[in-house]
């Protein structure tokens, strides 16, 4: 008799467990408050290579997009600042903006720049003569994602008189605790192409 109780408590602890798993998971989801968690993809995946049609969220203003596109940018202007001859070990020291794609609210860049650096500032109309970080690619895939950021090589110039730039594939991850950089490869400079500047209209704040 014991042990049925024994077993029968098991079960119902097990299928509680289970049921406040399941509710988390939900939770994580629909409101996209957990560090990891969901499809987001940017830019749009093509629908005719696509099994069933793209699945996945294209929208840059909610999480875990915010935080995955805020820790890369904070790991690229620290890793590769704004400066001419910079190395790892130089932090910037000047104003600089940031290109997110189009669909970006100005409310939504602001959140992120405030989370990447204290003179990060959104690309605008203002701030489009500053050196410019280019987000070209986003990927998130669950607690796995990758961001394809364009960093400015300030100090050498293109033939034209125009920055040039290098490509960074960063690695990044999550778990229990909030988005963080694994590593990043970096391709040669000029040879990707360098997403439109994607000019913001500055808005109030509380604006939807």
């Amino acid at each position: 008799m014991i042990i049925g109780s024994t077993r029968s408590l098991r079960v119902r602890s097990a299928i509680r467990a289970a049921g406040i798993f399941a509710a988390a998971a939900l939770t994580c989801g629909v409101l996209g408050g957990c560090p990891g968690g969901g499809f987001n993809t940017w830019p749009p995946a093509d629908e005719t290579r696509t099994w069933g049609g793209d699945t996945s969220s294209n929208d840059i203003n909610r999480p875990p997009v915010l935080q995955v596109v805020g820790t890369s940018l904070n790991y690229a202007c620290r890793r590769f600042p704004p400066l001419a001859n910079a190395s790892p070990e130089d932090v910037p020291t000047e104003p600089f903006a940031i290109n997110l794609p189009p669909g970006t609210t100005y409310k939504a860049a602001t959140e992120i720049c405030a989370f990447v650096h204290p003179l990060c500032r959104p690309l605008t109309e203002e701030t489009s003569k500053l050196p410019v970080y280019h987000i070209a690619r986003i990927n998130v895939r669950g607690s796995d994602a990758e961001v394809l950021v364009h960093v400015p090589v300030v100090g050498l110039n293109s033939p034209e008189g125009g920055t040039l730039y290098k490509g960074v594939r960063i690695i990044l991850r999550s778990g229990t605790q909030n988005w963080r950089v694994m590593g990043h490869s970096s391709f040669p400079v000029a040879v990707l192409d360098v997403p439109p500047m994607n000019v913001l209209e500055v808005t109030p704040l509380n604006a939807d």
